[in-house]
């Protein structure tokens, strides 16, 4: 079939809203998508997905409105195709579409734009759609999608392909009633699970049950469903909802707080329409209707249509009561009566009238009065639900006549031989047993016998057996399709299996139990398919781990037995995957960054961890983003140092040369320059101080030049150049002056000297008014400070501090650390020699030579701890001191990194390292040494996985022997839950402290080792060759290994203790100290796992680390 053309394409065109290229972007899309057998999206909203056209736009050329005839265009809903029209109700017109993304029919109901006009229909409508979404059963409309298109309401349903039952009772017509009682059964259950989701239907009736061609009874307009408590949302007092030929009574009188007994009632009157062909009450206009509903006693439709059985009746009579306590319960025994009469079974809640009539399928309803043309009995639906209504060759029905039969005649022949002779007996008189030909009722004796029924106590007691087996049947039929029930239902299976062992019952409860278990994969597949629904948007949005917790939140456990429990397992397993990859991805990228010493963006690129991840990965992530600030702070600390440094040896210096010479704009572009240079951030706040301290610098010789302008009008005497003079004039920094003995000179501020410069400040600063003076007092003597300091005279120094004083008194805080800094100065050759010691230690720690390094340390702390240039930098001392101590076996931690392929996080006092392995590369397994079984690097986990068949009993160890405390973390995702296990201080004898996780299951090992009880996580003592070959430590049955849950394990050794965490926990712990150096390592026994982001922290064995680095 050629493929319709896309309406979109000349309206987009048209429009003029995207430039050609734009469009043919789209439609290359389009063609991709044909190409792969996909039908395409409108072009339309192909734009809108690549941002090409805004919402307004796309809906502006997708809107379609309804046509004077009540149609739609084909393509006016996105997403879906329309096809034809099946249906028009007051609520709107209904479409037969196809789903394009799921490539299946449904049904379209869409809501009139004048009905959408009124909120009171939209609210309709929608709660049509919310009810429908709440619901999950196969005797229940399903519901899709919902949603506004083209500015049209519309709801998304699975198509029904059928009939109503309504069209089956035009012109007075019934239905079998078999055909009857099963249809009503399928919605009692639809009831009952509406019921249990606390919703009321409030209009059931045959207009709304449709019949699929395989007998499936479904309900269906939940258009006036509501909650059974707290929904008043459609429901006023006084005001009627409901079909006047249905309605019940208190629906009828307009009450508000209606619950599932009207929709029992209800039901009542639709079965009596399908049995009798007339509706329970009628009248000529509706308020006539419901009025009777109320007011006038129901005619028993077995009045009304003899040959009805009186089952049917008694379910009819009690379903319509008018008092609500006087109905059914609730939908599920109503279910459970229909079942009953169905089967031929006596009803449990309902009351037969008489016994005159019992249905039975193998014998044909001769309706009395049936329309002309009928014999026998009306045409019959295509099918009713296959496993609500007795089949052919069912063998209770047979059954059940036969007995009837059976007892009739022998009931005949005992009335027959009342009153005879019996016959002589051939004993002479003496009791013996019936001989053959004898009648049934006679005494050999020749005797009457006395009128003392006979008890059959074996039959007595098989008739009470098979009523409990009825009874089991039926519950199980009633509760067959709802999952709370299942544990019930294998609990009363149990029950009657314990009851009746070795017996023939015992057969046909296992019979049942199978048959019950076999019907589960069927709930299980809607169930598996009702979680892919629900989870598919959760997951579309990347919360992988909320997906997983909604799915284990649906699933029953009882359905883990059914296939479909495996499809639920890969599917968990899917997004675990997701989680493991999306998590390599960001720890990878994090990690990166961390490198390029980008921390910000390396901790921001582990944010969106938490919402997909699940509660380990987010645990890795916190340690990750904790290792990330700790760099972080490291490198603060490294990179303060460098600056510092700096700050020393570059910025001071330059910025004294350019503040002796009076440059105070270079100074302030020399300052910019380190302010913007990167490793001079952790000095930027000093930096800072010093482009301020410039700034104030600058205003000293234009404070000398005001000051020389008010001596030019004062004329007062000045001690210029160590002469007494008065100021005649000035132009710019060139200051002119006469002696008082006659002749002139002129000074230049900017190469004036410093002494001369502050008289002329003085002369500005006093000619201020009194409270001005007050104020810039500081600052003025700050300022003056600030020019005796930078001066190459060291003699000025003390006029400096003498200035800098003055200005502390005055509140200026930043005098304070120049005084500091000119109390150093003070010190002399002591701080510089302790400034060229510690320049030097850093030199050796930076170029790693340790020992040289450690040695200058120790000596500023000992031989310079007074001075103010070590009491500066003690915590950068001390530092530095206990990373030299550190040093591996006589070496380094970049020698021990030099022979490794591990990271060397981190190294301590005594020798002690902490090395990681987080396997982003795969050469870190070369570190590592393999004993048995399969061990290989997971590329897309970032992992190392092993495995290994039930024979292997080694595994994988660590190249690194250790000695002394030691402890070892990891994360382990078991893929089989048993066998695990971690070993720490093996000598290589078999000699080791052990942590297995998941038990021993294998039978032959277990029988060697004496069939110990590990449990399910044990801490284990190994003593090689001796005897016993083992002591267990400690056992526990929990915390259990999860397969596909990643778990923290630790096992250490640290003093006489020996411990097991797990998740954080400690679980195990004992007290022994025989072990104290080895190797460590993994193993597992018929079983895989995933070893990933191991920290190990102990100390390496001296001689092996100095073997490794040449003896060095």
């Amino acid at each position: 079939m050629a493929e319709a053309a896309d309406p979109t394409l000349q309206a987009v065109t048209k429009a003029g809203l995207c430039t050609p290229e734009q469009i043919q972007d789209g439609l290359d899309i389009q063609q991709k998508m044909r190409d792969m057998g996909i039908s395409p999206k409108p072009l339309a909203e192909i734009l809108l997905d690549k941002g090409h056209l805004t919402k307004e736009q796309y809906r502006e050329i997708a809107a379609k409105p309804l046509s004077d005839r009540g149609t739609l265009e084909k393509d006016t809903i996105p997403g879906y195709e329309l096809q034809k029209k099946i249906g028009q109700g007051g609520m709107g017109a209904v479409f037969q579409a196809r789903q394009i993304s799921m490539d299946r029919i449904v049904a379209l109901k869409v809501l009139p734009p004048k009905l959408a006009k009124d909120s009171g229909f939209r609210e309709r409508f929608l709660r049509e759609a919310r009810a429908v979404a709440k619901l999950n059963h196969e005797n229940i409309i399903q519901g899709i999608d919902v949603g506004v298109a083209a500015g049209l309401y519309y709801f998304v349903m699975e198509f029904v392909d059928g009939q109503t039952i309504s069209k089956q009772l035009t012109d007075g017509k019934w239905l079998p009633e078999k055909d009857a009682l099963g249809i009503g059964m399928q919605i009692a259950k639809a009831l009952e699970h509406a019921h249990r989701h606390k919703l009321v239907h409030r209009d059931v009736k045959p207009e709304n049950i449709m019949v699929t061609r395989d007998g499936v009874a479904k309900l269906c307009d939940l258009g006036l469903a509501k909650q059974e408590q707290g929904d008043v949302g459609l429901t006023q007092a006084g005001l009627a909802v409901g079909t006047p030929n249905y309605i019940s009574p208190e629906q009828a009188r307009g009450e508000a707080d209606t619950d599932i007994r009207s929709d029992i009632y209800s039901l009542g009157a639709s079965l009596y329409h399908l049995l009798t062909g007339k509706v329970p009450f009628d009248g000529t206009v509706p308020s006539v209707v419901m009025t009777k509903h109320i007011t006038e006693d129901l005619v028993p439709p077995i009045k009304v249509k003899t040959d009805l059985s009186p089952e049917a009746n008694a379910i009819v009579v009690k379903a319509m009561q008018k008092r609500r306590e006087d109905r059914y319960e609730e939908p599920g025994q109503m279910a459970l009566d229909l079942e009953n009469a169905l089967s031929g079974r006596p009803l449990v809640h309902a009351k037969v009238a008489s016994a005159k009539k019992t249905l039975s399928p193998a014998v044909p309803i001769a309706p009395a009065g049936g329309p002309p043309g009928e014999s026998g009995h009306k045409p019959r639906l295509a099918a009713v639900h296959r496993d609500s209504v007795p089949r052919k060759g069912n063998p209770a029905v047979p059954i059940a006549v036969a007995s009837i039969a059976a007892l009739a005649i022998l009931g005949g022949a005992i009335a027959l031989t009342r009153g005879k002779k019996p016959a002589p007996e051939p004993d002479g008189g003496k009791t013996a047993s019936t001989p053959s030909g004898s009648k049934t009722g006679e005494s050999t004796t020749g005797e009457k016998p006395p009128d003392v029924p006979i008890v059959d106590l074996d039959a007595e007691r098989e008739k009470k057996i098979d009523a409990e087996f009825k009874a089991l049947t039926g519950f199980i039929e009633v509760n067959r399709n709802d999952p709370v029930r299942y544990r019930d239902i294998e609990e009363r299976i149990e029950e009657f299996l314990a009851a009746h062992r070795k017996t023939d019952w015992e057969n046909r409860g296992i019979a049942e139990r199978q048959k019950f278990r076999d019907g589960l994969d069927v709930s299980a597949r809607a169930l598996l398919q009702q979680i892919e629904k629900e989870i598919a948007p959760i997951r579309g949005e990347g919360r992988l781990f909320a997906a997983i917790l909604a799915a284990e939140s649906k699933w029953m456990p009882h359905l883990n037995g059914t296939p479909t429990a495996e499809t639920y397992t890969a599917l968990l397993d899917s997004l675990r995957k997701d989680i493991e990859t999306r998590w390599a991805k960001d720890r990878g990228a994090s990690t990166a960054l961390r490198d390029a010493r980008e921390f910000d963006k390396a901790i921001a690129a582990l944010e969106g961890v938490k919402s997909y991840g699940s509660p380990v990965v987010v645990e890795q992530a916190d340690r990750l983003r904790e290792e990330i600030r700790k760099a972080a702070e490291d490198y603060a600390v490294q990179l303060a140092e460098i600056g510092r440094r700096r700050f020393d040896t570059e910025f001071w210096p330059g910025l004294e040369k350019l503040l002796y010479e009076r440059k105070y704009k270079e100074a302030l572009s020399h300052c910019g320059q380190f302010m913007q240079d990167p490793e001079m951030i952790e000095v930027r706040e000093r930096i800072s101080a010093m482009i301020d301290d410039v700034t104030s610098m600058n205003m000293i010789l234009v404070e000398a030049a005001r000051g020389a302008d008010v001596a030019i009008k004062s004329k007062e005497k000045l001690p210029i150049k160590n002469f007494e003079v008065r100021i005649s004039s000035r132009d710019g920094d060139r200051v002119g002056y006469s002696f008082l003995t006659g002749g002139s000179s002129e000074l230049q501020l900017t190469r004036a000297e410093e002494v001369d410069i502050a008289v002329l400040c003085t002369v500005a600063l006093n000619a201020l008014p009194a409270e001005k003076k007050a104020s810039e007092r500081g600052a003025h003597h700050f300022r003056l400070g600030l020019l005796f300091y930078f001066t190459a005279d060291e003699r000025d120094r003390k006029r400096a501090a003498e200035e800098m004083d003055r200005a502390s008194k005055e509140s200026v805080e930043r005098a304070k650390w120049y005084l500091e800094r000119l109390g150093e100065l003070a010190l002399g050759e002591t701080e510089l020699a302790a400034k060229k010691i510690y320049d030097e230690a850093l030199d050796a720690f930076n170029a790693k030579r340790y020992p040289e390094a450690k040695g200058k340390f120790q000596r500023l702390l000992s031989e310079f701890a007074a001075t103010a240039w070590v009491k500066d930098r003690k915590d950068t001392i001390q530092k530095r001191l206990a990373e030299c101590d550190g040093k591996v076996g006589g070496t380094d931690n970049a020698g021990l990194q030099s022979i490794l392929k591990g990271q060397v996080v981190r190294t301590y006092p005594k020798g002690a390292v902490e090395i990681k392995y987080d396997f982003s590369r795969e050469d870190q397994l070369q570190d590592w040494t393999v004993a048995g079984g399969t061990w290989r690097w997971d590329k897309d986990a970032q992992a190392m996985s092993g495995s290994a068949t039930d024979e292997v009993t080694r595994g994988i160890s660590w190249n690194v022997p250790m000695t002394g405390d030691l402890s070892v973390e990891l994360d382990i995702t078991p893929g089989v839950e048993k066998n695990i296990g971690m070993s720490v201080c093996n000598d290589g004898a078999g000699r080791s402290y052990m942590a297995l996780l998941g038990g021993v299951l294998n039978p032959q090992l277990l029988g060697a080792l004496g069939n110990p009880d590990f449990k399910q996580i044990a801490l284990i003592k190994w003593a090689g060759g001796e005897q016993p070959p083992f002591v267990t430590l400690g056992a526990a049955t929990d915390p259990k290994p999860v397969r596909g849950q990643t778990v923290r394990v630790r096992i250490s050794r640290a003093g006489k203790n020996v411990s097991v965490y797990l998740g954080g926990k400690k679980v195990l712990e004992a007290q022994d100290e025989d072990y104290r150096k080895g190797t460590l390592g993994f193993f597992l026994l018929g079983s895989d796992a995933k070893f990933d982001e191991i920290t190990i922290y102990g100390t390496p064995d001296d001689a092996w680390v100095k073997a490794r680095l040449g003896g060095k």
